[in-house]
């Protein structure tokens, strides 16, 4: 086993879970804190996997850019609990391997709470959402389960269903519970069977429609893709929206602006550009 691997297990079991519950003595806004020390951990094996080969910038570029879709498949999509954000972290472990689909997550549940708020709660959604891109990177990166669309789809429903949900529950049995019983601990996981199997169900189209994009295309296609219709659906944007403002907030236009460039930068190094 490589040592980028081990630390990965070293953290994932040990570190991360034993920063969680000394998070929970914490008071005030020691969260901020918690979700800070998690990142800092999450990136010693990602930087070990890199030490014995050199990473190409197109990797680390759609790193980038998956970070930022997933932030936006959480914050832009109206819909509750039917976002598209576990679908993009899975992809990026199964993309990048188990190291980088858990910084995905992670990374992704502390800079999408920028816009939902922080809170006690945000250490174990980084944990749950990036144990979910770790897991996918170990079953398909390490070839345990193969590459094809139904399989991703059906990993990404009971993935989501059985493991990121319950894990996000188990953080109300710590914060919302006065005093443990079983019972009352049974009762929240109950409550939350509908919102996982929503999420569930939207991750898994999600997964099966993306693994079609990126499974199926052809250099040919993504060379028309990046040449052609980009500069054209700009242009056509730009007459319709004119000098039209969406939105005012610095944070959010950050966000699509560095969404949008990352996207046409990986459409090109896509099509070998």
């Amino acid at each position: 086993m490589k040592k980028s691997q081990i630390a990965t297990l070293v953290v994932f079991l040990l570190l991360i879970p034993l920063t969680l519950f000394l998070g929970t003595k914490l008071t005030g806004r020691g969260y901020y804190f918690t979700g800070t020390l998690i990142i800092l951990e999450l990136m010693a094996p990602f930087l070990m996997a890199f030490e014995g080969r050199k990473p190409q910038a197109r990797e680390l570029v759609i790193i980038a850019v998956l970070c930022a879709l997933a932030i936006a498949g959480r914050v832009v999509i109206p819909l509750p609990h039917c976002k598209a954000v576990f679908a993009v972290i899975m992809l990026a472990g199964i993309a990048f391997g188990p190291e980088a689909g858990f910084m995905v997550g992670a990374v992704t549940a502390f800079a999408s709470n920028f816009f939902y708020g922080q809170g006690p709660f945000t250490p174990w959604q980084m944990f749950a959402y990036g144990a979910g891109g770790m897991l996918a990177g170990f079953c398909f990166r390490r070839g345990l389960l193969p590459r094809k669309r139904w399989v991703m789809s059906l990993f990404g429903f009971l993935t989501a269903f059985l493991w990121i949900g319950p894990l996000l529950d188990l953080s109300s049995v710590f914060f919302a519970l006065s005093r443990f019983s079983w019972a009352a601990m049974v009762s929240i996981f109950v409550a939350g069977i509908y919102v996982n199997l929503s999420q569930s169900v939207c991750t898994a189209v999600v997964m099966f429609l993306l693994g079609l994009v990126c499974l199926g295309k052809t250099f040919a296609a993504t060379t028309l893709v990046s040449t052609f219709c980009y500069p054209v659906i700009l242009g056509m944007l730009q007459a319709v929206v004119g000098d039209f403002v969406l939105c005012e907030d610095l944070l959010m236009n950050v966000l699509f602006g560095g969404l949008c460039v990352g996207s046409s930068i990986a459409i090109v190094v896509r099509a070998g550009a």
